[in-house]
């Protein structure tokens, strides 16, 4: 008998996989294998003799719900570890009335009971964390298939190339605020002008970056800072980009602490110029975020997203895109923790918005915001 169920097993398993291979019917298939697997361990527990003697060969049997938490779902795999605990309960039984004698000094019975507990034991957390793990990654699935949900992108994500460069930050324009005053701060183009020595040195700085010469490219930022605060006000664009483009070099080569130093004193000039409630703050939030991304500090990147979408909320008009934007980024900030359930209203919101977007709506916002958009569309 002990040797007959593992060969009747081995049979069994060929001919399932034949019927399969003659007949393609896969929801047979998995139902008799999965029944295999969790009815066979058992028998071969009882036919040796029990818990001990079998070496505890009844674990097998979670192939049998971890299997249908794959195929089928999380629900149907409740059913199966179900089966399994009430198989367990029996083998305790059997083992328990049928144990005789002692195992080196122990007594059976005892031996018995503590193989059960640590059995019931390890096969509890390996079926909850598997469950666990299994509704995250639906959960996530979910998210990703309604609002195409990825990891945060920004500074940490295209650190290697594809992120701003240097130049282009320069010539980055903010949308219109509402209820703001004109900005008193205007972009600078590092390629437009006289070829200043401050323009030369950021563009050669930019391209040095392009390149890979970083440490050469850090050197020539600095010394446009350097230019910048001698020939420019305190709080003057050229000092803020100057500081935010040494930031982002010094952010490419990891130097964390650097990197944030500068990115704070340039969001304090910015702030001291346009006040605190200007929308051209949360590019140096998002720096700032990004920055603790990078350094796996969850918490104060969500803090630095949240105050951007605040910002933003107090000064754009209610479907403004970059309230999406901010929406976005702080649900992929929580997806990459793995907190779904945070991340879902975020991109709810923010897909809101992109519909209101799609469909022209945000024309009666700009409208709202500034009377030049009233005609437009019109001949």
């Amino acid at each position: 008998m002990p040797t007959t169920t593992p060969l009747l097993y081995q049979v069994l398993t060929v001919l399932i996989v034949s019927i399969y291979l003659r007949t393609r019917n896969f929801d047979f298939y998995m139902v008799a294998q999965l029944a295999l697997f969790l009815f066979g361990p058992f028998m071969i527990q009882w036919s040796v003799g029990g818990f001990v003697n079998s070496g505890g060969v009844m674990l097998f049997a979670l192939l049998a719900p971890a299997g249908a938490m794959v195929v089928y779902g999380l629900r149907e795999s409740a059913a199966w570890f179900a089966v399994y605990v009430v198989l367990m309960i029996l083998s305790v039984l059997f083992d328990y009335y049928a144990a005789d004698g002692s195992f080196f000094g122990v007594p059976m019975r005892t031996v018995v009971c503590l193989s059960v507990i640590n059995f019931t034991m390890l096969s509890s957390i390996v079926y909850l964390l598997t469950l666990y793990l299994m509704r995250h990654k639906a959960t996530y699935l979910r998210l990703k298939q309604q609002y195409d949900v990825t990891p945060p992108r920004g500074l940490v994500m295209d650190a290697k190339g594809s992120s701003m460069t240097l130049n282009q930050l320069f010539s980055k324009q903010s949308p219109p605020a509402r209820h703001t005053a004109p900005s008193r701060m205007t972009s600078v183009d590092p390629n437009a002008g006289s070829g200043s020595e401050w323009n030369a040195l950021t563009r050669q700085a930019g391209l040095l970056h392009e390149k890979g010469e970083h440490a050469q490219a850090i050197l020539l930022a600095q010394k446009a800072l350097q230019v910048a605060e001698r020939k420019r006000a305190h709080a003057h664009p050229e000092v803020i980009m100057s500081l935010e483009n040494l930031a982002l070099l010094y952010f490419y080569q990891r130097e964390y602490a650097l990197a944030e130093s500068l990115f704070k004193r340039a969001f304090t000039l910015k702030e001291e110029a346009l006040g605190a409630d200007d929308p051209a703050l949360t590019m140096s939030l998002n720096y700032l975020a990004d920055l603790c991304i990078a350094q796996q500090q969850y918490s104060r990147a969500e803090a630095h997203f949240m105050h951007s979408l605040i910002i933003c909320e107090k000064a754009l008009y209610p479907n403004h895109p970059r309230i999406a934007a901010c929406l976005d980024k702080l649900g992929r900030l929580y997806v990459a923790q793995g907190q779904y359930a945070q991340a879902e209203p975020f991109f709810s919101r923010a897909k809101a918005i992109n519909e209101h977007i799609a469909n022209g709506s945000h024309l009666r916002d700009l409208a709202y915001e500034n009377p030049l958009y009233m005609n437009l569309g019109r001949g």
